[in-house]
Parts: structure tokens; C-alpha cells; sequence
């Protein structure tokens, strides 16, 4: 069973090194939240669905990288009515 999940689990850690990456150092806007949650994409390795599936995982990420900037008190205004309806 470890097989399975160990090649998830490294493409995983390289999607979220990429999206690290690309978000560090960076004025926060609504345009690099949704460039950054593409590199979600990376994590779907699914041979039917595919399209559909990278687009719930960006969905999941987006809404991941929104709520952790929302914790971190960052300006309502970052967050637009269009971002928001991108993951909902």
C-alpha cells in the first residue's frame, strides 16, 4: 500500500515548494493567489478527468492560500468578490 502513496507524496511536496516559492517575497494580490494555486495542476496524475480534477485541486489550494491570508490579517480588499467566486 506504501507504493501508492509515496509517488502522491512527492509530487505533493514539489507542488507546494513551487507554490512556496512563488508567493515568497512577493506583494500579495489576487493574481499571484490564483498563479501560485496553479501549480496545484502538478499534483493530478489521473489518466481519466483530468482537467476537471487539476480544477478541483486548484479550487482546494485557492481556498487554502485565501483562508491562510485572511488568518494572516491581510487587507480585505486582496480578497475580490471574482477570487472568491473562483473556489466556491
Amino acid at each position: 500500500m506504501s507504493g501508492w502513496l509515496l509517488p502522491a507524496s512527492g509530487r505533493c511536496h514539489g507542488a507546494m515548494d513551487k507554490i512556496e516559492a512563488a508567493l515568497q517575497g512577493q506583494m500579495l494580490s489576487a493574481g499571484l493567489l490564483e498563479n501560485a494555486a496553479d501549480f496545484a495542476g502538478d499534483l493530478v496524475a489521473s489518466r481519466t478527468r483530468q482537467e476537471y480534477r487539476r480544477e478541483v485541486v486548484r479550487g482546494f489550494v485557492l481556498r487554502a492560500l485565501v483562508n491562510a491570508v485572511r488568518r494572516a490579517g491581510a487587507d480585505d480588499q486582496l480578497i475580490t468578490a471574482e477570487l472568491e467566486a473562483h473556489y466556491a
